[in-house]
């Protein structure tokens, strides 16, 4: 498929072999940005039902999320907006501290759609140099809000040194982005495993604070989805990967579904379980071919 004028993708051509056997791999990953972003009311007061929901993400469910990964001993990754570890750079601490990749989501959730090309290269520059400055690691991966990018989003990831990206739904492998003469590592994603959206709704103010679907509901929607992809990955290997938000999934009640699904996959023994960078830098040395 043809995107911009200057980005292609590159499907996997040969093999693919997960490590130490694997039959498949499992990605964890979340999008951090607790309350950054657009809450407003119609008349353009802040929406503070809104805001303070998201914030319980930042003060309470990131710690509730990290500590369940401790338990089940699983390394996640967090899409992370630049504001967001200003605003609570202990936790942004914590995630690289235990381990876990920390990843750009922007500086402030704005739709990098709405910016000019000027405008997102310094968001981005703001959101690298902010989450350096709070945790020591330079981020090298990037989610878009709402897993839309701008016609300029890829230039501007190579240009600023990324090696991954994912804000595309369209294959259950990674692949290759060509970017005129440079590449990123693609990481497909999907709505089917993120929580935000069917707990919340896909509106433009996602219905906060009332959900509209249940834990237990999107439980048997996650295992029905990794169990058909663990079956295909008998014959051809697959990917897995897992979208939450701490906002989201940190609640107490969500929470224990999500400790609940983590025993669930911890009961094959086939599983990678990997951080984002981790299959990006396998792809690249094993199936980028320029």
């Amino acid at each position: 498929m043809k995107y911009w004028d200057y980005v292609t993708e590159r499907l996997p051509s040969g093999p693919v072999h997960w490590p130490h056997g694997a039959r498949i791999a499992v990605l964890v990953a979340f999008d951090y940005q607790s309350e950054v972003g657009e809450y407003a009311l119609p008349n353009g007061m802040p929406n503070y039902a809104q805001i303070t929901e998201a914030s319980y993400g930042g003060r309470v469910g990131i710690w509730r999320l990290l500590d369940i990964l401790d338990r089940h001993e699983i390394k996640a990754t967090f899409n992370t907006c630049g504001l967001t570890a200003e605003l609570y750079p202990e936790s942004c601490r914590a995630i690289v501290q235990r381990g876990h990749e920390i990843a750009g989501h922007t500086y402030d959730h704005r739709p990098p759609w709405k910016l000019s090309e000027a405008e997102e290269r310094e968001d981005v520059r703001k959101t690298i140099a902010s989450i350096q400055e709070v945790t020591g690691a330079r981020i090298v991966g990037w989610r878009c809000p709402r897993v839309q990018p701008s016609p300029q989003t890829f230039r501007i990831m190579v240009d600023e040194g990324f090696v991954w990206d994912s804000n595309f739904l369209n294959y259950d492998l990674p692949y290759m982005l060509d970017v005129g003469e440079r590449s990123l590592v693609e990481i497909p994603y999907t709505f089917s495993t993120d929580d935000l959206p069917f707990i919340y709704g896909s509106g433009p103010s996602y219905g906060f604070p009332a959900p509209r679907n249940t834990p237990a509901d999107l439980f048997g929607i996650w295992k029905d989805e990794f169990d058909v992809l663990y079956a295909e990955a008998g014959s051809s290997p697959k990917m897995f990967i897992w979208q939450n938000h701490p906002l989201v999934m940190g609640r107490a009640h969500r929470a224990r579904y999500f400790d609940r699904f983590l025993g669930y996959l911890r009961e094959f023994p086939d599983i990678w379980f990997a951080r984002i960078i981790d299959v990006a830098n396998l792809w690249l040395e094993h199936h980028n071919t320029r």
